[in-house]
């Protein structure tokens, strides 16, 4: 396997824990990058114990805590409790973090207005098949993102399938 670019040269906060997020985690493992740079917050025991035998140290119920060390912030939690995640977030989010949201039906203007226009924002909705390293995701801003955000987003989503970037959101 190839291991991707940049992907050891930024640190990554999953914020939500499942079956996904745990996907994602475990195809960045499998591409190399080293443990330390990834970290995740979940309110349940048993999703943090699960990250806990991949390999991850940093692991804990306060999403907060993880967002000084991250260049990327993954929001992996239900598309009912995003609002107040993100309404939660956005004080500590700027402008350097990636933000990438996994979450089904939440559009980027509704992640922009609950995080704000400081930090960029990336859409996308991994498939099935990335839960066996084999998924196909678009990924979608419509913001302007660095040459170094595009990266981070293309490595993350990467690490479990192939991935594109399209024009409009609906695709």
């Amino acid at each position: 396997m190839t291991t991707l670019p940049k992907l050891d040269e930024f640190r990554t906060a999953f914020i939500g824990a499942g079956n996904m997020a745990r996907s994602i985690i475990g195809g960045m493992l499998a591409a190399g990058i080293d443990p330390s740079r990834v970290s995740a917050a979940d309110p349940l025991a048993t999703n943090l114990d699960a990250l806990k035998t991949l390999g991850l140290d940093r692991v804990t119920p306060a999403n907060i805590s993880l967002l000084p060390e991250a260049d990327a912030v993954l929001l992996a939690v239900k598309p009912q409790v995003m609002q107040s995640v993100c309404r939660e977030l956005a004080p500590v989010l700027g402008g350097d973090h990636l933000v990438i949201s996994i979450a089904a039906g939440i559009s980027t203007a509704s992640l922009r207005d609950w995080l704000g226009d400081d930090p960029r924002i990336v859409r996308c909705m991994p498939n099935t098949p990335a839960l066996l390293r084999a998924g196909a995701t678009a990924l979608y801003s419509g913001m302007p993102l660095s040459d170094d955000q595009q990266a981070m987003a293309e490595a993350i989503l990467g690490s479990v399938g192939q991935v594109c970037w399209v024009e409009e959101e609906t695709l």
